[in-house]
């Protein structure tokens, strides 16, 4: 029996139409992440290139590089648009500071490869330039920052923050996994509010259909 998560009509939707933005699906391995991605593949009405960077060898940007010139080369044989598709892309060195080159590249570049990133949990997030937090596409950057936070062997995914309020997201898998930190911090920080997406939680495909405000205001 053929299973579809909301998520994939949501997100077929959203990668339809040209946009100036990218999709981004964060989440801890074996939660269905690449399921969810090929559902999509099949649903669109264009071709599609998919690559996953889960090599035993550390991979560097000139591997984005790469998937994207497979899409380039077929958007001009079908004169279509493309969706690409780029899995574990964490696990790619520099992956931030490439794909921004990209999408942040002049409108002849074209936006018609349309590009879904998937990640595992937390995408080795730091705060700067290079990495960024891309689960919350929705949240204005000049109103929210987002950072993740670590003590020993304990974390959390996620750490958003708008003014005074702050936030602290982890998601989590059946599967279990990371040591939690959630209860770590919020005895740390008292004011956070915490958000528990996956198990035990919202589902995953109940978040991104939301606006990212509805979750943090």
């Amino acid at each position: 029996m053929h299973f579809e998560r909301n998520l994939v009509a949501t997100l077929a939707r959203a990668l339809s139409e040209e946009a100036p933005v990218f999709q981004v699906m964060t989440g801890p391995r074996q939660v269905g992440k690449t399921t969810i991605a090929r559902q999509i593949m099949a649903k669109l009405p264009f071709p599609s290139v998919y690559a996953s960077a889960d090599s035993p060898l550390p991979l560097g940007p000139e591997w984005i590089d790469t998937q994207f010139r497979l899409a380039e080369l077929e958007k001009s044989r079908t004169d279509k648009p493309v969706l690409l598709v780029l899995d574990e892309v964490q696990k790619v060195r520099g992956w931030g500071e490439i794909l921004k080159k990209y999408w942040d590249g002049p409108p002849s570049a074209g936006k018609e490869i349309r590009l879904l990133v998937l990640g595992s949990s937390a995408l080795l997030l730091q705060e700067g330039p290079t990495k960024r937090a891309h689960c919350c596409n929705g949240l204005p950057k000049s109103a929210y920052t987002i950072t993740y936070w670590r003590d020993g062997d304990k974390e959390v995914d996620f750490v958003i923050t708008s003014g005074s309020a702050i936030w602290a997201v982890e998601v989590k898998s059946a599967r279990g996994g990371k040591a939690s930190g959630m209860e770590k911090f919020i005895q740390k920080y008292p004011a956070a509010k915490p958000l528990l997406i996956g198990a035990a939680g919202i589902p995953l495909e109940k978040f991104f259909s939301e606006p990212a405000a509805t979750w943090f205001s």
